[in-house]
This record gives C-alpha cells, sequence and structure tokens, in this order.
C-alpha cells in the first residue's frame, strides 16, 4: 500500500483548512495568483486546502510544494507528514495541536508583557554595569594603545628586513577579498520564495522576494539558502554572479552560501 501525506496526530482537519484559507485571503491572494507567485500547481494548492492530502503523490517534490506554501502562509510546516515518517519515528511522542495559526498569532498577551519585563530587567542590569566601570581602565587603554603601536613598528620592520616582495603582495591581495566579502546580494529575476538559514537551523529570512528585488545580507560562511524557485534568483557576492543554481519553478534545499561552494556553479 502506497504511503499517505496526512495531518499530524490530533490535528483538527476543518480547523487546519479554515485557518489555511483565512491566512491566504488575509493577504489578499486568491489561489491562482498564489499558484503563479509559488510556482506551484493549483491542483496541489486546491487539494491542500481542501483537506485531500490523502489523493497527492507522497514525493519530495509534493512535500516541498506543501512546505513552501505552509511556510509562505507562515503556518508550522510540521503538521504535514507522510505515513512513511510516522513508521521511521512511530517511538516518538506527537505533541497536540489543538489550534492551527500562523506563527506570528501565537505569542499571547501574557507572553509579551513576561518577555518586556524581563528585557527591562536586563537594560537595567546593562546600565549599572556601565557605571561601575573602574578609572583604571583607562589607564589600561591608553597603554594597550601604546603597546599596539610599538608591536606595528616592529612588524613593520620586520616585513622591510625580513618578508620577500610577494609575500605583502599576496597578503594584501587576501585582506582585499576579506574586505569585499562583507555582503551578499540575491535579486529575484521572478517572484520567488526563498529562506535563509544560519548553521542549518535558525531561520534569518523567510520571504518571497518580488521580481527585480534585491536582498542584501552580510556575508557569513555558514548560512544555507532554500528557495521554491532556483531558476527565479541571481546571487552576487565578490563581483562574482551565479545564475544557474537551479531551473525555474525548481525547489532547492541546502545551497551553501559559502563563496567557495557557491563559484563551484560557474564550472558545471
Amino acid at each position: 500500500m502506497t504511503n499517505k501525506i496526512k495531518l499530524i496526530e490530533n490535528t483538527d482537519l476543518d480547523e487546519f483548512k479554515k485557518n489555511l484559507k483565512f491566512t491566504r485571503e488575509s493577504k489578499n491572494i486568491t489561489i491562482e495568483n498564489a499558484s503563479k507567485l509559488l510556482n506551484i500547481n493549483i491542483n496541489i494548492l486546491q487539494s491542500i486546502e481542501n483537506g485531500e492530502l490523502e489523493t497527492l503523490t507522497n514525493d519530495v517534490f509534493t512535500i516541498g510544494h506543501i512546505r513552501t506554501y505552509l511556510k509562505w502562509l507562515e503556518i508550522d510546516p510540521n503538521l504535514i507528514i507522510s505515513e512513511k515518517n510516522i513508521n521511521e519515528n512511530s517511538n516518538l511522542n506527537i505533541q497536540k495541536h489543538k489550534v492551527v495559526l500562523p506563527y506570528k498569532l501565537k505569542i499571547s498577551k501574557f507572553y509579551v508583557s513576561l518577555i518586556s519585563i524581563i528585557l527591562f530587567f536586563i537594560l537595567i542590569l546593562i546600565y549599572n554595569n556601565k557605571t561601575k566601570i573602574n578609572p583604571d581602565s583607562y589607564v589600561n587603554i591608553n597603554t594597550s594603545k601604546i603597546e599596539t603601536l610599538e608591536d606595528e613598528k616592529i612588524y613593520e620592520t620586520n616585513i622591510n628586513s625580513e618578508v620577500p616582495l610577494n609575500k605583502k603582495i599576496e597578503k594584501d591581495i587576501s585582506q582585499n577579498i576579506l574586505n569585499e566579502l562583507n555582503y551578499i546580494y540575491i535579486r529575484a529575476n521572478a517572484d520567488s520564495w526563498i529562506e535563509i538559514q544560519k548553521n542549518n537551523s535558525e531561520i534569518l529570512v523567510s520571504k518571497v522576494i518580488k521580481k527585480g528585488e534585491e536582498l542584501k545580507l552580510p556575508y557569513e560562511k555558514d548560512l544555507i539558502l532554500v528557495t521554491g524557485n532556483a531558476g527565479g534568483i541571481i546571487i552576487h557576492i565578490n563581483d562574482t554572479i551565479i545564475t544557474n543554481i537551479g531551473l525555474s519553478g525548481e525547489v532547492k534545499r541546502n545551497i551553501s552560501l559559502n563563496y567557495d561552494n557557491l563559484i563551484k556553479f560557474l564550472k558545471e
């Protein structure tokens, strides 16, 4: 028997369907426009909103489309699973999900108040620590500056006397490359959903970028890109432009934004 796609245990199907439609309509977008925007077949979106998950083909592409749509609606994508995943993780405890709501609607007023109070006390502690700075620290700072200047003079002397000229040039080139890798730019030549993760876990950005829109991010070696339209984005880093990370409408995951990994696309 073929494994089926279904809702996680204890999730109400009617509530799930109602929240999908409500969240999409709150964005003032029809299901037809959502299909065009996300490059997902409208039949798949209709099956999802009608709760007809068992009629969908249980493969990596369909699962990817479902997760893309739920993330775009800001609804937990982990509410959708397959029977295969259930069999492989039968020993795990499944939590109850009584209400399916977008992430931004889940924080109650109580938790907002609690977080505000905690932040207030943290600010007070930071202020008190700053007012207790020892005056002697200014002397230490000035002394460290003098020591640093002396170290720089010794370093420059050693370079002029011992290091060959080509080593200096190599050092300058390396420094220039590091300076240029301050930012990474992701530009859309078609509407595309993207997600930027750090250390393959922390989500920094999750949004749909419109055609012609450009996203600027501080460069870090451990950033990962996930996109629902690999052929619709262009990556620009260190005067290098990468346009061939995938096909139009293709779902791509775990694309490393490390410069050394990105330039490999140019050789493919």
